[in-house]
């Protein structure tokens, strides 16, 4: 009985320190990047949603991602875009994309308006079928749907997670 005591405190602890914490930022508008930090803890709280980007693989001829950092394992390095068109390299990609935690996202919430990297995906034609691009490895935009999301957890990086792909 005495440990459940002891446990419920160290939570209830916790859980103050949480909020002192949060409520020291809320009201830290002198710092500029308060707005930055609060969009940061309230996208925890919102629904967890996916990219949910599906295309027929087999259809698919290329994905191109132009990023400032040279990726790895890409099979051709075309104007500065990274250019991936094996099959495998294109389903390890839309699996990474589709597999990262987001949240809803508006405008508003952007640090700049410029993108940093674009993700594009071509037909066997050469036509755009899928094309996204990112904002500070942080927000993602579905062109086609015109959605805006920002990942959830910000210990990540889109790119960087792209990036990590280990690829046959």
């Amino acid at each position: 009985m005495k440990k459940l005591i002891k446990s419920i405190c160290i939570l209830i602890c916790a859980v103050f320190i949480c909020m002192l914490w949060y409520m020291m930022i809320v009201s830290d508008k002198s710092d500029p990047n308060n707005d930055l930090v609060l969009d940061e803890l309230n996208a925890y709280f919102k629904e967890t949603v996916y990219l949910k980007y599906t295309s027929n693989f087999d259809q698919i001829g290329e994905v191109q991602i132009y990023s400032t950092t040279k990726m790895n394992n890409y099979d051709e390095y075309i104007n500065g875009n990274m250019v991936y068109s094996t099959q495998a390299h294109i389903k390890a990609i839309t699996d990474c994309l589709n597999n990262i935690k987001l949240v809803e996202a508006s405008y508003d919430e952007l640090p700049n308006t410029s993108a940093d990297s674009s993700i594009r995906y071509y037909d066997n034609e050469k036509n755009i079928v899928g094309d996204f691009v990112l904002y500070g490895g942080v927000f993602i935009k579905d062109i086609y749907e015109d959605k805006l999301y920002r990942i959830k957890y910000t210990g990540s990086n889109i790119i960087d997670e792209l990036n990590d792909l280990v690829m046959d």
